[in-house]
């Protein structure tokens, strides 16, 4: 409840999508019979509406709504001990509950491969992406972002170069 989907994948990742859809949707407007329609991307207002839109979710995503729902919270260290049986460490002991089937939601956090360089410059991930105010902001004048490609598993950031060839650093992850 309010981890990664909430906070560094899903939601935000949709919003940013959602902006991107709505600008190529005006760019195509003549296929719609509409002339004159323009728009200009503000790149810190995006990302302030992505922060909006997650802001806005948190409060359905959230232990106190599900409590309220009469859904029973456990916060604790979880062990499978069975194929129908989960054991919770908590505070005030451990329980043990049981079920038909176990989902495993265990969250993920971000791979930075271990190429030379990478401590040197400043390498985006799905966890601080989301503090970007602006597209040029703590890059090199010779390498601009190229291409950011976040989804499960792979997370790619390529740089162009001034005159649009490739800079020194692309890198790729596979996560597990």
């Amino acid at each position: 409840m309010g981890g990664d989907c909430l906070n560094t994948g899903c939601v935000p990742s949709k919003a940013l999508i959602k902006s991107a859809r709505v600008v190529s949707q005006i760019r195509k407007a003549e296929e719609f019979g509409l002339r004159n329609a323009t728009a200009e991307v503000d790149f810190a207002g995006v990302m302030e509406r992505v922060q909006r839109v997650i802001k806005a979710v948190e409060p359905h995503d959230s232990a106190a709504r599900y409590t309220a729902l009469g859904v029973e919270c456990i916060q604790g260290e979880a062990r499978i001990a069975s194929p129908w049986t989960v054991e919770i460490s908590t505070a005030s002991g451990t329980r043990t509950l049981s079920t038909r089937a176990i989902v495993i939601a265990a969250g993920a956090r971000p791979f930075v491969p271990p190429i030379p360089g990478m401590d040197a410059i400043r390498v985006l991930t799905s966890d601080n992406v989301w503090e970007l105010r602006s597209c040029r902001g703590g890059w090199p004048s010779s390498a601009r972002p190229g291409r950011l490609r976040a989804g499960p598993g792979v997370r790619a950031l390529g740089c162009r170069g001034d005159a649009g060839r490739d800079a020194a650093a692309t890198a790729r992850a596979r996560g597990p």
